[in-house]
């Protein structure tokens, strides 16, 4: 059986060679000069993203969080961790919901929880690292208060919802 996904990138990079040569542009130059500014942006970007992966797998590494957390005996170790490292990471907090979901289920109350976590909240010390780093910003001013704020507030509802609601 035919995937028509499988046409859709050629297809794709077919018309926009056509919208190129119906508007004479050098597509080539334009790919070449776009990856050349994309790679200038990586260099850029990569110790900021290198010192969030060092602090996350640092606080990781370290027990902390865990050590924190164990008391909370009502509260699944998993959903806490993830309210954590929302903020920082990403991927961490994604971890932890697919851990959830491979403990607890994807349809349980600790899954439903996990995945109104993921969604709920952001992650914000990586946007004010990356984003405002990559372009020199250095005052934050309103932005990490209100973002945290934000990721806490996600956080309570989450946990509203979960001990209250399911």
């Amino acid at each position: 059986m035919m995937n028509i996904s499988f046409y859709l990138l050629p297809v794709f990079v077919l018309l926009a060679a056509l919208f190129a040569l119906k508007n004479k542009t050098n597509a080539f130059k334009s790919f070449t000069d776009g990856a050349s500014e994309g790679i200038d942006m990586a260099v850029k970007v990569f110790p900021y993203v290198l010192a969030m992966i060092f602090a996350v797998e640092m606080l990781k590494a370290s027990g902390f969080l865990l050590d924190t957390f164990r008391n909370f005996q009502h509260l699944p170790l998993e959903i806490a961790m993830q309210g954590i490292f929302k903020p920082i990471s990403g991927n961490g907090s994604l971890v932890l919901m697919l851990q959830t979901f491979e403990i607890y289920g994807v349809d349980s109350r600790e899954g439903i929880t996990a995945s109104l976590l993921f969604g709920s909240t952001d992650t914000t010390f990586y946007v004010c690292a990356l984003y405002f780093g990559s372009v020199g910003i250095t005052k934050y001013k309103y932005a990490l208060p209100v973002s945290l704020l934000s990721d806490i507030f996600g956080f309570f509802l989450c946990l509203a919802f979960y001990f209250f609601i399911l």
